[in-house]
């Protein structure tokens, strides 16, 4: 791929292109699979310094220091000796102060140069830093608005979370979606959609009803509207006990993913394209959101973007969390995969 193609999705992983084109780079991220795979593989790359990607106080006076540091090793040894007044002119056409006043501006100009470096080198990572992280707490904020209206649907229907039915036009993991707007629990359709994912930048972000899906005749009619109707976010497609399928219980567990940002498929461990490809925040079924940058669990490995048997389906007991993008359907009629490898944390 060419080097160009990189640098660009190298910019988009940092927040550092202009906004017109981070937009277009996500526009094209969402139509091309074999650059969601080049984004991957970059990630990777940059995969050592996830541990670095913190926010930390500048010591003080570092800014003071950098410039006195600069000003030393850019300015000339005999330009900061005071100039000797000329007798005169060597031009009788170009005053002395004239040509003084030349030497300066070079002088400063190397100055100013140094400084412009500097000052980039400093603010530029912190600047992508800082968008990266609010859009990640933005999307923290509203995956816990979600957590309170699911469980509040909980506490009204049984201790259930809005349950995936095995087949009809809402068999799939986006239904929650129009369940908790059409039901109330959910006042504005933002709140599905997440700042971080490449289509953040579409003007309209609406949830289809569940009238309008239960309505569609056309299949691909139906197709488009599952692709999107869940918003950014993936959500639990309930367990099989005892040869029955059931819908999610809320046990409050705290080590229970009940929704995270969507899975991309073709992506190393099913990670999701929102934030970059750099993770993804996932909301715990006792309501606490914690950003990961690899959607297997640490301790356990487990990826909870597939079930036991390796597949984006439901669950194959009550402690296996399966978050399906919105187009999956809890049952999987392909020949069982072997579970796709976890990358450790």
């Amino acid at each position: 791929m060419a080097e160009s193609v990189r640098e660009q999705l190298l910019g988009y992983l940092l927040g550092a292109l202009e906004e017109s084109e981070q937009c277009e780079v996500a526009e094209r991220l969402a139509r091309d699979p074999e650059l969601r795979k080049e984004l991957a593989l970059v990630r990777l790359q940059l995969a050592p310094l996830d541990h670095t990607s913190g926010t930390y106080e500048a010591p003080f006076g570092l800014a003071a220091r950098t410039c006195q540091l600069v000003f030393e090793a850019e300015t000339p040894a005999e330009a900061a000796q005071p100039m000797p007044t000329p007798a005169a002119p060597m031009d009788p056409e170009v005053p002395a102060t004239a040509a003084a006043s030349s030497s300066w501006r070079l002088a400063d100009l190397g100055v100013a140069a140094g400084i412009l470096a500097a000052a980039v080198l400093l603010i530029f990572p912190a600047l992508a830093n800082s968008r990266f992280n609010a859009q990640v707490l933005e999307c923290q904020n509203r995956l816990r608005q979600l957590g309170l209206a699911l469980s509040q649907y909980s506490v009204d229907h049984g201790g259930y979370f809005p349950a995936i039915p095995l087949d009809g036009a809402l068999a799939f993991a986006g239904s929650y979606a129009p369940t908790l707007r059409q039901a109330g629990y959910v006042q504005d359709d933002s709140l599905f959609f997440c700042p971080g994912s490449p289509a953040a930048s579409e003007e309209q972000q609406r949830v289809p009803s569940l009238d309008e899906l239960l309505a569609s005749r056309s299949p691909r009619q139906l197709q488009q509207l599952r692709s999107h109707v869940g918003g950014d976010y993936g959500y639990s497609m309930g367990y099989w006990h005892d040869g029955c399928y059931c819908a999610t219980r809320n046990l409050r567990r705290p080590y229970f993913v009940i929704m995270a940002d969507m899975p991309a498929g073709g992506l190393p461990d099913l990670r999701s394209l929102n934030h970059g490809c750099r993770g993804q925040n996932v909301l715990f079924e006792d309501g606490h959101v914690k950003f990961l940058t690899t959607p297997c669990l640490a301790g356990s490995g487990d990826n909870f973007y597939l079930n036991d048997l390796g597949q984006v389906a439901a669950g194959q007991h009550r402690n296996d969390a399966v978050v399906g993008p919105s187009m999956a359907m809890p049952v999987r009629l392909a020949v069982p995969s072997p579970p796709l490898p976890c990358i450790p944390h």
